[in-house]
C-alpha cells in the first residue's frame, strides 16, 4: 500500500523570530523591529491613488526583461523566480506626484457635480470634453503640479484618467492600451487575485521577448 499523501503545508511568505536565546544574547540591531520589518514590508508594498479601484505591487526582479511604454503607461515583461512570465504595468497616474492625483480628484468632482446638475452624456468623448474645457481655465495649477510645460501632452493624459477612473473601465482601460494584450481575464475573488493577459508576441519582438513566448 502506498503512504496516505501528508496534509499540505501551509504557505508561508516568512517568519521572523525577534527572541534571542539568553546564552547568545547580543547587541540589537540598530532600529530594533522596524529596521526588521521595513525589507519583509517592501515585498508586498501595495499602492494606488484614492481614485481608482485596483492596487498595484512593486514589480519582481524578472530575469529577461522587456520594457517599453504605452499610451497608458509603462510596462516590463520578464520570468519571475518561479518560472511564470509576470506582466507588470505602472499605469502613468500611478506614478503622478500628490498633488497632480489631488487634480484629478477634482476634475472628477467637477464632472460629477455638472452631471448631477445639468445632465447630459457621460461617453468618453464627453467627458474629455468636460476634462479638457476645466483644465484650461486652470492651466497655472496643472503646470505647477506636473511641472511640465507640454500643455497638450499633460491635458491629454489627464483626460483619459479622468474618463478612465470615473465612467470608464478603469484599470482595464490602461491594460487594454497595450496593443500586444489579446485577452484579459481574472479569477474569482478578484479582490484577492492578479489580472492575468494573454500577450501577442507575433511582428518583430526583441531577442529577450522570443525567449520569454518559447
Amino acid at each position: 500500500m502506498e503512504p496516505a499523501p501528508s496534509a499540505p503545508r501551509p504557505r508561508t511568505v516568512a517568519e521572523i523570530d525577534l527572541s534571542v536565546p539568553p546564552e547568545r544574547e547580543g547587541p540589537r540591531p540598530p532600529g530594533g523591529f522596524g529596521e526588521l520589518f521595513a525589507p519583509l514590508a517592501a515585498l508586498d508594498v501595495r499602492t494606488k491613488p484614492s481614485y481608482t479601484d485596483c492596487w498595484i505591487t512593486g514589480s519582481p526582479d524578472l530575469r529577461d526583461p522587456v520594457s517599453y511604454n504605452t499610451d497608458a503607461g509603462s510596462v516590463s515583461v520578464g520570468l519571475a523566480d518561479n518560472g511564470e512570465t509576470m506582466y507588470c504595468l505602472t499605469p502613468r497616474e500611478y506614478a503622478y506626484p500628490d498633488r497632480m492625483n489631488a487634480l484629478v480628484m477634482d476634475m472628477m468632482d467637477d464632472i460629477r457635480d455638472a452631471y448631477r446638475r445639468d445632465g447630459g452624456s457621460l461617453d468618453r468623448d464627453s467627458v474629455m470634453g468636460m476634462t479638457r474645457a476645466v483644465l484650461t481655465e486652470r492651466w497655472d495649477d496643472l503646470r505647477e503640479a506636473s511641472g511640465s510645460d507640454d500643455a497638450d501632452a499633460v491635458v491629454r493624459d489627464v483626460c483619459a484618467i479622468v474618463y478612465r477612473h470615473s465612467v470608464g473601465p478603469g484599470i482595464f482601460d490602461a491594460i487594454l492600451a497595450d496593443p500586444h494584450i489579446e485577452d484579459v481575464y481574472v479569477d474569482a475573488p478578484c479582490w484577492t487575485n492578479r489580472i492575468h493577459v494573454t500577450l501577442n508576441t507575433s511582428g518583430a519582438p526583441p531577442t529577450s521577448w522570443r525567449r520569454l513566448a518559447r
